[in-house]
């Protein structure tokens, strides 16, 4: 097993508090947002709080996933920080375990935003992923972060 991290950030044209909510409750946006790659989300367990578990199941569109079913593990409403835990699914069969921790951040700008996301993942064998596998790691939630933020930019009263 090698224990590995990564992370990333990008800028969306969307204010903090649009896409913060959006995304805390993803279960109910993502697939009325980003159709295309988002067949179904929904809460298997839990309130939304802290141990809840949700299951998004992705289009073939998505290429990269069919589903992942995952635990939030800490939700910060004040810093806009959430975290969960991937239990099934994922984008690697590589992978024995993997956390995604997202932190929005205000840019100054009320219409923008930076969410910063970090991976830590531990690997099946002793084989550290590859520099591909890594990136579609980070990639996955940025697409769909993408999707939502033009939804938001074509329907402002969203």
């Amino acid at each position: 097993m090698v224990a590995g991290c990564v992370s990333d950030e990008a800028k969306f044209a969307v204010g903090l508090d649009r896409l913060w909510k959006v995304l805390r409750d993803d279960h109910v946006h993502l697939p009325k947002m980003v159709p295309d790659h988002v067949a179904s989300a929904e809460i298997v367990e839990g309130d939304g709080g802290p141990g809840t578990v949700k299951k998004i199941a992705f289009t073939p569109a998505a290429k990269i996933v069919i589903y992942v079913k995952r635990r939030l593990v800490m939700l910060d409403e004040s810093n806009h920080v959430f975290k969960y835990e991937v239990l099934e699914g994922g984008v690697s069969e590589k992978i024995k375990s993997q956390t995604f921790e997202f932190k929005f951040e205000s840019t100054g700008d009320v219409e923008t935003c930076v969410v910063r996301l970090k991976v830590e993942y531990d690997t099946v064998d002793d084989e550290p992923l590859g520099a591909e596998e890594e990136k579609k790691l980070i990639q996955g939630p940025f697409m769909l972060f993408r999707g939502v933020e033009e939804y938001l930019l074509a329907n402002p009263g969203a």
